[in-house]
């Protein structure tokens, strides 16, 4: 097995091993917003064999696609909106794009992942207030606005049976925000 080395930092580490814990290795499991690809390459080299990728971004799909043909990686990945699709799988996991999404199309894309997988991961920097809004604020998502995320978790418990609330401090990795995570099931 290689290894690979690519995007992988302290956080990076982190959410690899809360996704290790949070999807058997026999399970289909989905990433939404793939961007580079680096957590579906990790779930591969650990053994995931029933790998897909959602990533709406034509150019950045077609990046990642040619870099994992390179590499021989047997992932599914698919260049659409999400929303436009009904795919089923046994978990669906985000890192870092729901606080992207205003309030009411963040609703939406969380009932529509809700209704192709029982169990979803996501991660978003905790965010109190609007920023990159009309202003000149350093983005954390490029090309993002990003929306105040302290509403995520009575947004998740509207739509899942039990949502699990953690929390990756900014002091343990370079980002500026603290990270919360959310595993989210209904089962």
């Amino acid at each position: 097995m290689k290894k690979r080395t690519y995007y992988w930092d302290t956080i990076s580490e982190k959410i690899g091993k809360i996704l290790l814990e949070t999807f058997d290795p026999n399970s289909s499991v989905c990433e939404i917003g793939f961007s580079g690809g680096h957590f579906l390459a990790f779930l591969n080299d650990k053994g995931y064999k029933k790998l897909s990728g959602v990533e709406i971004r034509k150019e950045q799909y077609n990046k990642t696609l040619q870099a994992f043909q390179k590499e021989n990686l047997n992932i599914n990945l698919i260049n659409a909106d999400v929303l436009d699709l009904n795919h089923k799988y046994d978990g669906i996991f985000s890192t870092g794009l729901i606080q992207c999404l205003d309030e009411q199309k963040r609703a939406v894309f969380l009932k529509h992942v809700s209704q192709m997988s029982n169990t979803a991961f996501f991660t978003v920097p905790y965010i109190p207030v609007c920023r990159n809004i009309d202003s000149n604020e350093s983005v954390a998502v490029e090309g993002c606005k990003e929306y105040p995320t302290g509403n995520i978790p009575y947004e998740l418990s509207t739509i899942y049976d039990t949502v699990r609330v953690g929390t990756i401090k900014k002091e343990l990795t370079h980002l500026k925000d603290h990270i919360i995570y959310y595993i989210c099931s209904n089962m």
